[in-house]
């Protein structure tokens, strides 16, 4: 009887502590701004679905993520439970976790880590578990195939060759071949004179289930008073692109301890290639630029100064450079936060979390490929103000809700 007792005890505790934790939390929540869009000028059926998620911050200590849509502002604690859980992942994956339910479980996956094709959904995932103690000869390449038709699938584990060269790796794309997998991956390890990074691309065979090739294709070479990185250039797509292209970006401090561009290179890998070809390049976007996004055959790069941003596009497949494709005005503030890039369904948004004299988010829509801008606006808070000065609204990511 005593364990019952103790049992209901231990209950009521619980429910209490989660009610007064949840209401704690819908107090704060009254005191949190609302957000809505106001439109200076274009089309405002370019922001009707749109979606805006990011951080908001006050007094710089006290700091929400939060959700801003067409009709409501979102913060956790305005959430359930279970509606906090469902917005860790991206709209992407949650539409896979709806549509693929039994197959998603337990997978925390980002969009590069899943191809999501016409017949098949490949998640591919390096397992850290072990990574850092002693048994670092378990950690694993994990990689799970579903047959969309048949509803099939099939998971397994496999060793990455010369695993104990490598503190990080990390899946960047995967790319499905008749009975191979190609994973690529940009590995980190240790030499004599830092850290390097590396990009792989591992061949999986799907029957024996083994690594059968590993491949570097891009390595960051050793550069005296800077630090030279290597990656993928961001794609949003449900689908990569090919040739997928890979970056080689050497930066060094200046007197004020901030990075400053020495020097952009672009490389394009093909499947049948053992090696990245690089990408010549225009003078104008070899040095003090950077490298934001790539949709189709034009990769953006962006080049920021008090007074503007620019924005170049250049076409891998013809090397031209559209020199002004879209500028904006910075209105003489510093540049380090100035803004956010987004490409989403051939379209690029621009939000800067620099505030204007008002204080105001200014939301810019351009056509990607033609730079034409399509609507001009700012983000106010409910009572139709900016932010205060002790306010800060900086956003993360941007998409687009599917029409109902």
């Amino acid at each position: 009887m005593k364990k019952y007792i103790a049992s209901i005890i231990i209950l009521v505790v619980i429910i209490g502590t989660l009610t007064t934790f949840f209401m704690y939390e819908r107090g704060i929540a009254s005191g949190l701004p609302t957000f809505h869009l106001e439109k200076e000028s274009g089309d405002s059926k370019k922001v009707r679905n749109v979606v805006m998620e990011g951080t908001y911050q006050q007094d710089d200590i006290s700091q929400w993520w939060v959700k801003i849509t067409p009709k409501e502002t979102i913060f956790p604690q305005n959430q359930s439970f279970f509606e906090r859980l469902d917005d860790i992942h991206a709209p992407e994956i949650r539409d896979l976790q709806k549509q693929y339910c039994s197959f998603m479980r337990g997978k925390e996956a980002y969009m590069n880590q899943l191809y999501n094709g016409k017949k098949k959904l490949i998640y591919a995932q390096f397992d850290m578990d072990d990574f850092y103690g002693d048994q670092r000869e378990n950690s694993k390449l994990e990689i799970s195939i579903l047959d969309k038709q048949s509803k099939k699938s099939q998971s397994f584990e496999t060793a990455i060759p010369d695993l104990q060269q490598y503190f990080s790796i990390s899946v960047e794309a995967l790319h499905p071949e008749k009975n191979h997998l190609i994973v690529l991956t940009n590995n980190n390890r240790n030499s004599t004179k830092g850290e390097i990074q590396e990009l792989h691309a591992y061949t999986v065979d799907l029957k024996t289930e083994k690594v059968t090739n590993d491949q570097i294709i891009l390595q960051a070479k050793e550069s005296e008073g800077g630090y030279t990185s290597v990656g993928f250039v961001q794609q949003d797509l449900k689908q990569p692109i090919y040739p997928l292209v890979a970056y080689e970006v050497t930066t060094k401090l200046d007197a004020r301890s901030e990075e400053k561009i020495l020097e952009t290179r672009l490389f394009a890998y093909h499947f049948n290639n053992e090696k990245a070809e690089e990408i010549r390049l225009p003078k104008k976007i070899k040095k003090g630029v950077e490298i934001e996004t790539q949709n189709g055959n034009v990769v953006y790069f962006t080049k920021r100064s008090p007074e503007q941003l620019q924005v170049f596009a250049f076409d891998i497949s013809n090397g031209e450079l559209k020199e002004n494709h879209f500028t904006m005005n910075n209105q003489g503030k510093e540049t380090d936060q100035a803004d956010s890039l987004f490409l989403k369904n051939n379209t690029l948004y621009l939000v800067d979390s620099l505030m204007d004299e008002q204080h105001q988010v200014r939301v810019r829509i351009f056509d990607a490929k033609t730079g034409e801008m399509q609507y001009k606006g700012v983000l106010k808070t409910d009572n139709g103000n900016g932010l205060t000065r002790d306010q800060t609204l900086t956003i993360d990511n941007i998409y687009t809700l599917t029409a109902k």
